[in-house]
């Protein structure tokens, strides 16, 4: 048995397939969990609020939390001293859904751990660090 080739070409029949890859899936997913994580962080960041202490002792940028009536509101983001160099100026991030109730003139001061013969006040200053109030 012999095989025969055939006289006439044969051509092919080339489909164009426009169909997205599946790997595309994965890259999509992370840009859009990137899109929400930075959605997130600036509904998260709040309010900038300007506070002038005479002393800052305790105060970590970064670290020191606002609190109000013991929840945690807001932290502390930058320490610097004033123009005149007579007090420090704290920049603290309150969360956005306290920005109502943010007003000029607002007071805050620093909790710290103290003894007296009176008493002692501050204890949750002394396990957890100074905060802001």
């Amino acid at each position: 048995m012999q095989q025969e080739t055939p006289t006439t070409p044969t051509e092919a029949r080339v489909k164009n397939k426009r169909r997205i890859s599946p790997f595309w899936l994965l890259p999509f997913i992370a840009l859009l969990i990137a899109g929400w994580l930075v959605y997130n962080n600036v509904q998260e960041r709040g309010t900038t609020v300007t506070i002038d202490f005479q002393s800052a002792a305790g105060i970590v940028a970064g670290r020191t939390p606002v609190r109000y009536q013991g929840v945690e509101v807001g932290t502390v983001q930058k320490i610097s001293l004033s123009k005149d160099l007579r007090s420090i100026v704290v920049e603290a991030s309150i969360k956005s859904d306290l920005e109502d109730s943010l007003r000029e003139g607002t007071q805050f001061w620093l909790v710290t751990p103290k003894a007296s013969l009176a008493g002692v006040s501050g204890l949750d200053a002394l396990v957890g660090g100074n905060y802001i109030a």
